[in-house]
């Protein structure tokens, strides 16, 4: 439980960054598919999507010093495992 007593505090806090870190996930398997397929038409839209997400995921989640803006075990890996983070 959290401090405030909340079980669904994190929940809460966590959903954002946690729904887009699956779609830059999913952003990466599109890419693979379409090189698999030879679609480097359809490649090129992923990776530039991809691109954009992991760029508005730091901006909008990763402070100066490195550090999250809830720092939740979770949520670095998270931002580590989906390639959010460079």
């Amino acid at each position: 439980m959290t401090e405030s007593g909340d079980p669904f505090e994190t929940s809460f806090k966590t959903k954002e960054p946690v729904v887009l870190a699956m779609y830059a996930y999913v952003s990466k398997m599109m890419i693979d598919i379409s090189l698999a397929l030879v679609k480097d038409n359809e490649a090129k839209k992923y990776t530039e999507l991809h691109s954009k997400i992991c760029n508005y995921f730091d901006l909008k989640y990763i402070k100066e010093d490195g550090s999250m803006e809830y720092p939740l075990q979770g949520l670095y890996v998270f931002a580590l495992a989906m390639n959010l983070v460079s």
